[in-house]
């Protein structure tokens, strides 16, 4: 019984495993693995207003990660600190800052 059990498993890891000749030139592809991203609306120094995605990381408290596409439309993905709750006044204030910093080409 454990030599075919080991033989299933071998079997199904040589499948997971296949190879596919795929190109994925000028494709972005994100994943978020965290249930704690909120979005928000960031009003810029040039008075648009963009889309953001902000993400809590595990690694450190107080600690954040935050994605858009800036102005040349590329996607940009920035690590901000913030002494302030999620969602607080003060916390909307760093993200703007950390946004407005990041946006321009």
């Amino acid at each position: 019984m454990k030599k075919v059990a080991i033989l299933c498993t071998l079997m199904f890891a040589s499948f997971s495993f296949a190879n596919e000749s795929v190109s994925t030139k000028n494709s972005f592809y994100t994943t978020v693995t965290s249930n704690n991203s909120s979005q928000y609306e960031v009003k810029l120094k040039n008075g648009d207003i963009i889309r953001v995605t902000v993400t809590a990381e595990f690694t450190s408290r107080g600690r954040w990660r935050v994605e858009f596409v800036n102005a040349c439309g590329d996607f940009i993905n920035v690590g901000f600190s913030s002494d302030y709750a999620d969602g607080t006044p003060e916390f909307i204030n760093d993200l703007a800052n950390v946004v407005n910093a990041n946006y321009e080409c």
